[in-house]
């Protein structure tokens, strides 16, 4: 990534505030796995009550070395699996993961919403930029729907 880009992302986000707040993570948690902090989804490819990807993980790892040095170097020996038994590292992760996204997102120039976040958290940045961020996008299926519609709730109430 080009690193004035970057830069100019991450001011953008520090002078209009990150939608990324503590209260935001734990509704995420509800949303993933209604608080249960040993969830496994995705046929075994998720784990944890964040529901956490390996190819996510490694994502907020980046985004943690770079930009939380102090806390990353505390994680830094900890691998993806001890996810599922520790809740503030895999919190940690979670929201390293979400302002890694959120950025992406300021970079590429969409207007980054909770709803629009949430979708690239749940199905990928290329994935949610290929339904437009759009939660009633009618290509979705209904389970993705049903599940926008549910993360809407909780998101915005």
């Amino acid at each position: 990534m080009n690193k004035a880009l970057y830069a100019l992302g991450l001011l953008c986000i520090k002078l209009c505030g990150s939608i990324v707040t503590d209260d935001y993570v734990n509704r995420v948690f509800l949303i993933e796995s209604s608080g249960n902090p040993h969830a496994v989804g995705d046929n075994g490819k998720s784990i944890s009550g964040f529901q956490i990807s390996e190819a996510a993980f490694e994502d907020a790892m980046e985004y943690g070395q770079l930009n939380d040095y102090k806390n990353w170097f505390d994680v830094s020996h900890k691998g993806y699996y001890l996810l599922k038994d520790d809740y503030n590292f895999s919190k940690l992760i979670c929201t390293w993961y979400l302002k890694h996204l959120e950025l992406e997102m300021h970079n590429k120039g969409y207007d980054v919403t909770k709803l629009s976040l949430y979708m690239a958290y749940n199905m990928g940045l290329r994935s949610g930029q290929a339904f437009g961020f759009n939660p009633h996008n009618r290509f979705l299926s209904s389970s993705k729907r049903h599940i926008f519609n549910r993360a809407d709730f909780y998101l915005n109430k």
